[in-house]
């Protein structure tokens, strides 16, 4: 679960999984695009790998210095 989490996580961040429909995009488009994501996240999660790891490392080293 932590792995689909990171991923999503990660996709939200760089606009790769939205969570509402932007300006100037049907909500079947981004209906589709949503669906497409949840499709593939585990080939997202391979394929970004290293910037979801650098991305987990800096949220571990801000919640350490709190």
């Amino acid at each position: 679960m932590s792995s689909f989490l990171a991923a999503a996580k990660h996709a939200l961040a760089r606009g790769h999984l939205l969570t509402n429909t932007p300006l100037g995009m049907t909500s079947e488009d981004a209906n589709k695009r949503i669906e497409d994501w949840y499709a593939n996240w585990k080939t997202y999660s391979e394929e970004n790998r290293g910037s979801i790891r650098q991305m987990q490392d800096t949220v571990d080293q801000l919640r350490a210095g709190s």
